[in-house]
């Protein structure tokens, strides 16, 4: 990527900084690794700084999985931005931010130049497109997308949505290894992520959800489907949806080679975890009783 923005054709470069599914099959050439892909985002800017743009470039990143209290200016700790490069960071103000619901479609973007005039160009060219493409919010609706943005609770909940998908995805893997189940975790907070130290150097960027694949389990996800009951049982539902930031749990079935659960999680208390981990504890054990793989554990 880097050497296709050194030949001077492109004018920008949209990344995601982590990836919201599981990679199943790697694209033919590419390097065969199976999680949440995550972007070497430092590595990248410590590149382009240093080179020299002799026109306008732009590295657009959505930082929507990142929460409310993402700063991009953090990314740029101990750099300068060469003139022409500009950063701009972009977030959805709906998922995480509006307990899923989407009360108000709306979004927010940050832009970072080094040149002054430059970034009020820039500032009205988008003032412009809004008013073009009737995108511009009412009053009402600005204020609610504006508090939804910079309230303290609302940066609170998305970290306790993280910290509880962390708090999920180390238990798993340790369940995982009691139960001496074959099978993979994918978070990038646990040590096993080939990602994990690029997680890290990236400041720990939160995520909403874990997956789990087991492998040489006949119709896991069938089996899997257990949790729901397990859940429901507890006052705790459910639901089967892409999107993430509810107030309740719910859960999206990656159909590929290898079939994989992505649990989305919600901002539960003590309390709600500890029921979480027991139904998930009793579903794994149940699928390790009728496993005939489970003598042996297979790890990346």
């Amino acid at each position: 990527i880097l050497k296709a923005v050194a030949s001077g054709s492109y004018g920008a470069l949209f990344l995601d900084p982590i990836a919201n599914s599981v990679r199943d099959e790697p694209d033919p050439g590419a390097v065969a690794r199976e999680d949440f892909p995550v972007a070497d985002l430092r590595a990248i800017l410590e590149q382009l700084t240093q080179r020299r743009f002799d026109r306008p470039f732009f590295l657009a990143l959505d930082t929507s999985l990142f929460g409310a209290g993402f700063e991009a200016g953090r990314l740029l700790k101990g750099l300068s931005l060469p003139p022409n490069l500009h950063l701009i960071a972009y977030t959805s103000l709906q998922k995480l931010h509006q307990d899923g619901l989407e009360f108000t479609t709306g979004g927010a973007v940050t832009i970072l130049s080094r040149d002054r005039e430059e970034h009020e160009r820039l500032i009205e060219s988008l003032r412009g497109l809004r008013v073009l493409l009737g995108s511009r919010p009412g009053l009402l609706n600005y204020l609610h997308l504006n508090d939804v943005l910079h309230s303290p609770w609302s940066a609170a909940r998305t970290e306790r949505i993280m910290a509880n998908a962390e708090e999920l995805a180390l238990f798993i893997e340790s369940e995982l290894a009691r139960l001496r189940l074959p099978g993979q975790v994918f978070h990038p907070a646990l040590s096993s992520s080939p990602d994990h130290a690029v997680w890290l150097k990236n400041g720990r960027p939160g995520l909403p959800f874990v997956a789990l694949r087991l492998l040489g389990v006949p119709h896991f996800i069938d089996q899997a489907a257990a949790l729901g009951d397990e859940l429901a049982a507890l006052g705790l539902p459910l639901h089967m949806r892409d999107s993430y930031g509810f107030n309740d749990m719910s859960y999206t079935v990656y159909n590929g080679k290898n079939p994989t659960l992505r649990l989305s999680l919600a901002p539960f208390g003590k309390e709600e975890m500890a029921k979480i981990k027991w139904a998930v504890s009793n579903t794994l054990e149940a699928i390790a009783a009728r496993s005939p793989s489970s003598a042996t554990t297979v790890w990346r």
